[in-house]
């Protein structure tokens, strides 16, 4: 990466995201924003999947990590955590953070810059509600989003899916993490779910994934977007994407193609990686209104 600039993101509270943006050709015209998951680690690297756009388009990447977390851009294992911090952090510091991440871009790039807003797990939920919000509140910020390219997304009300997680664990794993919950107890549900109280209070209060995209569709956006599943994803099951992919071909009429494929949560055969890459090089090409023959055009349903 030939270049490289790193910010504090001011979010709610007074809590902050360290920002880090990186990029090769001079005339970026795309930025691709990376959100990843839940969990004490540092996003201070660039993802594998973006590495081909960044080589071949005018692209820059930017990503950021949760409050309480930093690290050395490219050697995130170095990452230092402050646990009162990331004790303090929700979805709504995240949603703050990605928004002020796009401010900062725009301030380094220009304000024609198009965005791709990339998640998986919480960070798809993130985009999501980042995206609904800026339909609400900032519709020209809004209208220079691009794409959303989602994996591992929750479509559950973040009450039920915790809960049916929990259900589907061991009991004495299970019924530890309850009482930790019951007892707001940050020591065992940092390690065992490395989400605080004022998390899980913020994400039950906060419409589902489904939802989401219900309110998304009814703005009709020009945005596209694109999930890719595993068939055996334990954590957001496929059955809750199906269950979207019919609702659009009936009611939603969003421009949403899925992907799915076998493998859980995380990871994925070679030939997924593949094509997301190729789908993140395509997007952003100087003519992205050219469609491919594989994840575009024909959904593998």
């Amino acid at each position: 990466m030939k270049h490289v600039v790193q910010r504090d993101l001011l979010s709610k509270d007074g809590l902050t995201c360290r920002g880090y943006l990186g990029w090769n050709n001079p005339d970026v015209q795309h930025v691709f924003m990376w959100m990843s998951g839940t969990g004490v680690y540092s996003s201070a690297f660039i993802h594998p999947s973006v590495e081909a756009a960044l080589n071949v388009n005018p692209v820059a990447y930017l990503t950021f990590d949760k409050p309480g977390i930093r690290a050395p851009f490219q050697d995130p294992a170095k990452l230092s955590v402050n646990d009162d911090e990331l004790a303090q952090y929700t979805q709504g510091h995240m949603i703050e953070c990605a928004r002020q991440a796009m401010t900062w871009s725009q301030e380094q790039f220009g304000h024609a810059v198009q965005f791709h807003l990339r998640g998986h797990s919480e960070g798809s939920l993130v985009a999501l509600f980042l995206y609904e919000k800026l339909l609400s509140d900032e519709p020209v910020l809004a209208a220079r989003v691009s794409s959303l390219v989602l994996s591992g997304v929750g479509l559950e009300p973040f009450d039920v899916l915790v809960k049916r997680q929990l259900s589907e664990m061991p009991a004495e794993q299970g019924g530890a993490i309850r009482a930790a919950i019951e007892n707001c107890d940050w020591k065992v549900l940092r390690k065992r779910m490395a989400v605080s109280c004022k998390y899980l209070k913020d994400a039950y209060a906060r419409p589902s994934g489904r939802k989401a995209f219900e309110s998304i569709a009814l703005r009709a956006p020009n945005v596209r977007l694109f999930v890719f599943q595993g068939n055996s994803d334990s954590q957001t099951p496929v059955r809750y994407v199906r269950d979207l992919d019919a609702w659009n071909n009936q009611f939603g009429h969003l421009q949403l193609t899925f992907r799915y494929y076998e493998g859980a949560h995380v990871g994925g055969p070679p030939e997924v990686k593949r094509e997301l890459s190729d789908l993140l090089v395509r997007l952003t090409a100087p003519d992205h209104s050219v469609r491919s023959a594989s994840v575009e055009d024909a959904a593998v349903r």
